[in-house]
């Protein structure tokens, strides 16, 4: 996959891939990951947490479902300590 040969950065090129998966087939887990992914980089966890709820549906084996709750606890997480900095 062209997101792993590239050190694991998204590019343009990853972004429109995804992107056009997504339009074809809104459940597929690979792109809702990805795109997920890229948003957590963006620090838009709450949109990460979307798109990786809707990937969860969709999953394969149960190590895909635990990879995917891992990385929604983290977001969480993020989520919670964002929310303590802003109230202190």
């Amino acid at each position: 996959s062209i997101y792993l040969a590239d050190d694991m950065n998204f590019n343009d090129q990853i972004t429109s891939l995804v992107n056009e998966s997504l339009y074809l087939d809104p459940s597929n887990y690979k792109a809702l990951t990805l795109k997920g992914l890229n948003l957590y980089k963006e620090k838009k966890f709450n949109e990460a947490l979307k798109n990786w709820a809707i990937a969860l549906d969709s999953v394969e084996t149960e190590d895909q479902k635990k990879s995917l709750i891992v990385v929604m606890n983290s977001a969480l997480k993020k989520l919670e300590i964002n929310k303590n900095k802003s109230t202190n």
